[in-house]
């Protein structure tokens, strides 16, 4: 018997002895086995930097560019990741994101593979031409999200704020929506190949829609 594909995302490992990290940072580290905590530095700019079962706490992050970054079987716990870019082909793999600040957070032509983002913001976090399996968000912001051109397999983003949330030229499989806001989400059109939506969200659909096409809605004339 065939088995039959997992469609949840699976959980990272961190093993069971974390180490202390260091102080700071730089490009071309491997960093494995390490817990790294608010005091710890980096520079703007990084290349080549891997994280590998890591645990990242009250890390400041924001606007940093990271070019060839990879991170495997990693927490960030309350982080501020807010304008970062992580240069296209990088690649995250079995990664949650709790309470972090996201927003406008770049992720265009990366890979992500079991990605949890759970609560915190990631409002105007840039998804264009990503490749995501099992992206899952939950209870999550993500207004004017911008995942044009993005390929979604069974990604899920549950009870999130989509207002403005972008899916022009998006594919996707199997893509769950329960419980989001998605009456103001834009080519809502795209969501009718591979999109599910609990029964309750067909009147909020069917306002994106009427917004997308028209016609337009006014009181009847005069005769």
């Amino acid at each position: 018997m065939r088995k039959r594909a997992r469609r949840t995302p699976e959980l990272p490992d961190l093993g069971t002895h974390l180490a202390e990290g260091p102080a700071e940072i730089g490009s071309g580290d491997r960093l494995e086995g390490l817990v790294l905590g608010a005091t710890t530095q980096s520079p703007m700019r990084l290349h080549d930097l891997a994280l590998v079962e890591c645990r990242v706490q009250g890390m400041d992050l924001s606007g940093r560019r990271l070019g060839g970054f990879m991170a495997r079987d990693v927490v960030f716990e309350g982080c501020d990741l807010a304008g970062t870019v992580l240069e296209p082909g990088g690649r995250l793999t079995r990664v949650r994101f709790d309470g972090c600040r996201l927003s406008g957070l770049v992720l265009v032509g990366v890979d992500l593979t079991d990605v949890v983002i759970e609560g915190g913001k990631a409002d105007l976090a840039n998804f264009r031409q990503a490749a995501a399996t099992r992206l899952w968000g939950r209870e999550v912001s993500l207004r004017e999200a911008d995942f044009t051109e993005a390929q979604l397999k069974d990604c899920a983003f549950l009870d999130c704020d989509l207002a403005g949330a972008e899916f022009r030229g998006a594919t996707l499989s199997g893509v769950s929506l329960h419980g989001s806001a998605i009456e103001e989400i834009r080519s809502p059109s795209v969501l009718a190949r591979g999109a599910r939506i609990a029964p309750d969200q067909q009147f909020a659909y069917g306002q994106a829609l009427l917004a997308e096409f028209g016609p337009e809605v006014s009181d009847r004339p005069d005769t």
